[in-house]
This record gives structure tokens, C-alpha cells and sequence, in this order.
């Protein structure tokens, strides 16, 4: 399991929806996840920047993007996280990481509640 940051997401995306060239860590993940061995984790959130960045780029044929993405969860073992009003307040209510920006918090977080840490998810 691997959680995915927003540049992960963009590297992936844009190798497998726009045959960009990539890093041999990008496509080890993206083998390793296709073969259904390997669970790639992305929360809503970081999908939403790596999409957006993505989209800024004039030489993307983004037509049906978000929905092409979507779809790579019948190809492959990959999870999108929704981050509805729960889940977010839980996560201010319960990670006390100062030092860390919201999308490393929320990528630790989907860590230690995917992988059952919850002495190291739920702080008081």
C-alpha cells in the first residue's frame, strides 16, 4: 500500500492517459498496482491539484479527464478517498502534526486508518 501525493498522482495520470514519459519509480508503482499487488491510495483532495495542474497544461487533450482517471480504478488497484465534512474534522480534531502541510496530514492519515495504525492515527 503507498499513498499517493499530488505529484505521484500527476506523474501517474500522465503516464497512463498521456504516454508522458516517466520515472522508474512511477512505473515500478504502476506495475507493482496493476498486477492488483499493490494498493495505491490518492485522497480526493490530491487528486483535485494533480487534475487542476494537469488541466493548466494547454498541450493535455483534457476532454473527459476526471472520468478517464476514475476509470483507472477497473485497471488497477487504486483507491480515491472522498473527503466528506466527517472525515475532515476528524482529521483537524485528531492530527496534531504542526510541522507537516495539509496534504502530507492527510496522506498519513489514510495511511494509519487504511493500514488499522489507529494509536497513531486517533491523537488526544
Amino acid at each position: 500500500m503507498y499513498c499517493i501525493n499530488s505529484i505521484d498522482a500527476t506523474l501517474i495520470i500522465r503516464y497512463l492517459i498521456f504516454d508522458t514519459p516517466s520515472n522508474d519509480n512511477t512505473k515500478n508503482l504502476i506495475s507493482l498496482s496493476q498486477s492488483w499487488n499493490y494498493e495505491l491510495i490518492v485522497c480526493a483532495y490530491n487528486l483535485s491539484i494533480s487534475l487542476l495542474n494537469i488541466k493548466k497544461d494547454p498541450i493535455n487533450d483534457t476532454d473527459e479527464l476526471t472520468e478517464k482517471v476514475y476509470d483507472l480504478q477497473k485497471n488497477m488497484y487504486l483507491s480515491i478517498h472522498s473527503l466528506d465534512m466527517d472525515f475532515v474534522e476528524y482529521m483537524l480534531n485528531h492530527t496534531k502534526m504542526n510541522d507537516l502541510n495539509l496534504e502530507e496530514n492527510l496522506n498519513d492519515l489514510l495511511y494509519n486508518l487504511k493500514d488499522f495504525n489507529y494509536d497513531r492515527t486517533v491523537r488526544y
